[in-house]
Parts: C-alpha cells; sequence; structure tokens
C-alpha cells in the first residue's frame, strides 16, 4: 500500500510561501521589466550570458591575434554603435540588481564613445564569441565599477552578428 505522504514534496521548494515566491519572482522580473529592443535581448545585472563560450586564456590569446578575431570585435563594435539610439531606450535601473538607486535615471550617453571588445571563446560550430564594454554607469561607492555589456557571437564564414545581449556587469575593487 502506497503512502499518502509519499505524493508531497518536503523539500525546500516546497516550504516556500507565496510571500517568498512573490520575491524571488520581484528579483527575477528586470529582464521582463526592461523592454528588449528589436534584435537584441536584455539579461538582469551580473546574470551570465547563456550559449556564450569562454576559451581558456591561451586559446582567447590567440583568437584576439588572429585576423578573424579581430574582425569579430569590429563587427560586435559596429552593431552596438549602429544600434546605439535603440538602446538608449532600455530602462537601464529595471536590469540593475545590485545599485537600483544610483542607476535610477541614467541614460546612455549620446554616443558611445571608446568601446572596448574582446573575444571569449570559439564554439563548435565556428561563431567567435565577443564581449564589448560601453560606458561605465553610476555606482554608490568609488570602489564599485558597472559598465554596460554587450555580449554576441560573430559568423566568420557570413560576417553576421547574431545573439546581441545587453547587461550590466562590474566588480568591486578591495
Amino acid at each position: 500500500m502506497r503512502d499518502p505522504r509519499a505524493s508531497r514534496s518536503s523539500g525546500p521548494a516546497s516550504r516556500l510561501g507565496l510571500g517568498a515566491l512573490a520575491v524571488i519572482l520581484a528579483w527575477l522580473a528586470p529582464a521582463a521589466v526592461a523592454a528588449a529592443v528589436a534584435g537584441w535581448r536584455t539579461l538582469p545585472e551580473m546574470e551570465p550570458p547563456g550559449g556564450v563560450v569562454v576559451d581558456p586564456a591561451g586559446i582567447r590569446a590567440g583568437l584576439a591575434a588572429s585576423v578573424e578575431g579581430a574582425a569579430a570585435v569590429v563587427a560586435v563594435e559596429r552593431a552596438v554603435r549602429r544600434d546605439w539610439r535603440k538602446l538608449q531606450d532600455l530602462d537601464w535601473e529595471a536590469l540593475s540588481r545590485y545599485q537600483r538607486a544610483a542607476t535610477a535615471g541614467w541614460r546612455l550617453p549620446a554616443s558611445p564613445g571608446p568601446l572596448v571588445g574582446r573575444v571569449l571563446g570559439r564554439d563548435g560550430g565556428g561563431r567567435l564569441h565577443v564581449e564589448v564594454r560601453g560606458p561605465r554607469l553610476p555606482a554608490a561607492f568609488d570602489i564599485v565599477h558597472r559598465y554596460v555589456y554587450v555580449f554576441a557571437a560573430y559568423d566568420p564564414l557570413t560576417g553576421e552578428v547574431a545573439g546581441l545581449t545587453a547587461t550590466i556587469r562590474g566588480w568591486v575593487e578591495e
């Protein structure tokens, strides 16, 4: 005979009440709140970009020194500059998780200024994965460094840039 309690879950998830669930959903909601622009995806601050290949440092160095790597960085930077006006419409405060008050009302500058791109790796299909760092966002403390980051994949055979993803990333210096 089957124990009637066997169908009940006793794990941590089953002990979460509706209030806790609401808090979790509110924490995850910024990605949905920050309406993505056409052709772009957004991620909340410090959320790992899924599907991005990051090779070991030695391989990244070789890719960065290659003609393909340079072309990939230029192509992704060009895509960022092309869509800069669209990116200005994103709600960066909604993407912010840790410095919301500092980010409130912040807007991207009129032009992207210097962009810093680098190749992260190559996937099994031959596409190069690139990250581009844009302007710095405000932070409550000088030791906190937050930037606009864009991740994308570049196909060296077609010259296409795909999977454009905008987010906020950074670090704390101690």
